[in-house]
């Protein structure tokens, strides 16, 4: 297939869909590999709206990647879509990116019980049931 005189073939170097973290801290990395008649013009969009290229969203690699900085919120989630164009035609891609609040899990202490701190339980247990019944 010969793609270097044709309208551009673009592709994402991820599966969709990604999850990431809104308490991870490093930036989020979008990349688009393209081929065909050049020049290639890349443009980005999260949910058909364009991005504002500037504190937030950079772009990498003659626009191939796109790095979005933290901090990230549940809002951020959404369609990234990258454009590219050249003079035969343009072609989109988008891939489903979730940020998502990372539950912990605390693990119950661990509660140990002396021979003696056991019986007195149970012993008061059988008291207050026979008291109550």
């Amino acid at each position: 297939m010969k793609l270097s005189g044709s309208k551009p073939y673009l592709y994402f170097k991820v599966k969709s869909p990604v999850r990431v973290s809104v308490t991870d801290r490093k930036p989020f990395n979008l990349s688009v590999s393209v081929k065909g008649l050049q020049p290639i013009e890349i443009y980005w969009n999260k949910d058909l709206r364009e991005l504002v290229i500037g504190s937030r969203y950079k772009t990498f690699d003659n626009n191939r990647r796109l790095i979005v900085e933290s901090p990230f919120t549940e809002e951020d989630s959404g369609t990234y879509s990258a454009i590219a164009c050249n003079t035969k035609g343009c072609e989109v891609r988008g891939v489903q990116v979730m940020f998502h609040c990372k539950y912990t899990t605390i693990e119950p202490p661990k509660v140990k019980f002396h021979k003696h701190c056991f019986k007195s339980a149970k012993t008061f247990y059988v008291r207050s049931r026979y008291i109550e019944g």
